[in-house]
């Protein structure tokens, strides 16, 4: 009896040993290792050097005349992470699309940024910008141009 049971106890410790092989996903990007997440998007009219935006510069209601900004405030490690900001007007319509690859270690900032159209200025009204990461959504955050 003690070699069946022996036999059973060997298996079980073959058996968790292999789970310390097992990968599980991450949201790291393009193929890296590691675990990245969005901690924060801010939205802004002015960028500091790190990329984030300037504190007395955060703001959802912009000028007509204004760049959008947003920064978005990664955390983890990872490589070649993919990241888009998608700006969209009142009826949906994508009026800008920008699109980076980060490879944070830690927190890291990625700005991105959205001139006024030809002719130098917003339609004034309500849009959206939508983060996306590894092709899944981070978060959407609402502003104004007036």
């Amino acid at each position: 009896m003690r070699f069946p049971v022996l036999g059973m106890v060997l298996g079980v410790l073959v058996a968790l040993a292999g789970c310390d092989k097992l990968e599980l996903p991450t949201s790291g990007g393009g193929g890296g290792s590691g675990e990245v997440k969005v901690a924060d998007v801010v939205l802004g009219r002015t960028l500091a050097s790190d990329g984030s935006i300037v504190e007395e510069a955060k703001t959802n209601s912009f000028w007509a005349t204004d760049v959008f900004y947003v920064s978005v405030a990664l955390e983890g490690t990872g490589d070649n992470v993919p990241l888009v900001a998608k700006w969209t007007d009142a009826s949906g319509a994508v009026v800008s699309e920008s699109s980076k690859t980060a490879s944070p270690r830690g927190s890291t900032y990625v700005p991105f940024e959205a001139p006024p159209p030809q002719g130098g200025r917003w339609a004034e009204g309500d849009y959206k910008v939508e983060i996306v990461m590894n092709g899944q959504s981070q978060g959407v955050k609402d502003l104004h141009a007036r």
